[in-house]
């Protein structure tokens, strides 16, 4: 399992005192309540096979750990089988912690793994015994600095630590934590460890105008968890725009010719930098602008590994020439295991640029349903009435939204009903408490995307954009020819204060 950088290192501390080891790293539950810590979840498969019977005897003094009033240990293993760099340790054991954080002001609920060498159980100090036992068998001295980089399993009863020896004669001191993480980073470098696995991808969340595509995006790929570039494709959108150009600039009197980098190429600038860091490019209407000149070269790069990493390099000189700039250097480029690009796309708008079957290919797709979220704002806006006169005094936009996606869907004209459903957040709350707003916007769409290739059977007689507003103002929804019909769309007041709190 991928560790927090310098979560466990032996004499290589920090001048001023600070910088303790934690001796934990976070599993970093996500938006689908899956660890995203790459291996966090075969780790833990391996702990419940090696579940310890007494966990209450065990006490973890050191950092945040399982004596903390505000964290509870869910899960202690013990295993018997220990592992240095592929190596058995004889006689040598260990106990892992899983715990949970159930007080303070932020985190609740967030689990933790747990290895400090000061976890005992039953007052037997067995992992502060095992450490002793790995320096012997490094060749170390008591006062040499070392550090483990990652932890794993193998037959369930296996635990592994991939171990690197920093000075075998002394300790090491910093300056801060950000210097001793560089440390460590160049040393695995240049001893050609990676360990940027993050397991990231390419997707598409795709489905109706209004579905609550841009929220779930905003939602699973937050800024607490990633570092966030976002663009958005249009007809005019170029590879330039996306990649980066060279522009002229005046400096000193003089004019230079200088790369200007795009979403694409700062963050991948940021990812290569900060391999421990999560980095997600949002790209908002991918097939609003065509994709495939867009992408340009950088479409080979998203061909994924395993890892999430690029399987393919480029040679894009305008990018190297900028990354090399800025202190990284390197031959071909690549998108790193700890990048993601996530996109949306309306289906209503697949006419626009279609993405062929090679691009699609390398993305991930998933489709937004559109139903209403189980969350308090979306409970207030299904329920929200809309005001549409004394004759329909009590419709919900739930209903309203309902009985319009009912008639699209049966809809015969030729147009795709299913693509042109009304998103369920095509309007806001705003908009229904502004009945001018509320008709325009609504009216426009159904005139214009759906109703343009049949209009009687939407509209009657009515032949014109115009002639619908005035005629929505005077009738309301009695424009629709018999579409809606008062005992279907009306609900009834009792229902409508009892749901929407009132």
């Amino acid at each position: 399992m991928k560790l927090d950088i310098g979560s466990i290192t032996f004499n290589m501390n920090i001048a001023d005192g600070g910088g303790t080891p934690s001796w934990g790293t976070a599993l970093g539950q996500n938006a689908d309540y899956k660890f995203s810590v790459p291996g966090a979840e075969e780790l833990i498969t391996s702990m419940v096979y090696s579940i310890m019977d007494n966990k209450e005897l065990v006490s973890c003094p050191l950092g945040k750990g399982g004596q903390s009033t505000n964290y509870k240990t869910e899960l202690a293993s013990l295993y018997k089988k220990v592992f240095v760099n592929g190596k058995l340790i004889p006689d040598a054991k260990f106990i892992l912690l899983i715990v949970k954080q159930i007080e303070g002001k932020k985190h609740i609920g967030r689990r933790t793994l747990k290895y400090s060498p000061k976890i005992t159980y039953d007052d037997q100090e067995i992992n502060e015994d095992c450490i002793r036992k790995i320096i012997l068998n490094l060749g170390l001295k008591e006062e040499s600095a070392w550090f483990v980089y990652s932890i794993y399993t193998k037959n369930q009863d296996e635990l592994h630590f991939n171990a690197i020896i920093a000075d075998s004669d002394k300790s090491l001191t910093f300056n801060n934590t950000e210097e001793r993480k560089k440390f460590i980073l160049e040393l695995l470098k240049n001893k050609g460890i990676d360990i940027d696995v993050f397991n990231a991808y390419n997707k598409i969340y795709y489905g109706v105008p209004g579905s609550g595509k841009s929220y779930i995006v905003n939602a699973k790929f937050n800024e607490n968890e990633y570092k966030i570039y976002r663009t958005t494709f249009h007809p005019e959108y170029t590879n330039s725009d996306f990649v980066g150009q060279i522009i002229p600039m005046v400096k000193d009197n003089k004019v230079e010719y200088l790369f200007h980098p795009g979403p694409f190429t700062l963050a991948l600038k940021y990812a290569l930098e900060n391999k421990d860091k999560k980095v997600s490019l949002i790209i908002e209407e991918i097939n609003r602008g065509n994709s495939s000149a867009i992408f340009g070269d950088i479409f080979q790069l998203l061909d994924r590994d395993s890892n999430g990493k690029s399987k393919y390099e480029i040679y894009n000189g305008p990018i190297l020439d900028y990354l090399n700039q800025n202190g990284i250097s390197l031959e071909h480029i690549y998108i790193p295991s700890n990048m993601w690009i996530i996109a949306t796309m309306n289906t209503s708008d697949q006419n626009v640029f279609t993405l062929d079957t090679a691009f699609k290919r390398r993305w991930k797709m998933e489709y937004i349903k559109n139903v209403f979220a189980d969350n308090e704002e979306s409970e207030k806006l299904r329920n929200k009435i809309i005001p549409l006169g004394d004759k329909y005094p009590n419709v919900t936009w739930e209903k309203f939204v309902t009985e319009i996606n009912k008639h699209i869907i049966d809809d015969t004209s030729g147009i795709n009903g299913e693509d042109k459903q009304l998103g369920v957040y095509f309007v806001t709350i705003e908009e229904i408490e502004n009945q001018k707003e509320f008709a325009e916007k609504i009216l426009s769409y159904l005139w214009e995307d759906v109703a343009k290739l049949n209009t009687s059977y939407w509209f009657g007689l009515i032949s014109s954009y115009e002639e619908l507003i005035d005629s929505f103002n005077e009738k309301s929804l009695d424009i629709f020819n018999l579409i809606f019909k008062e005992d279907e769309i009306q609900v009834t007041e009792d229902y409508a204060i009892k749901k929407i709190g009132e």
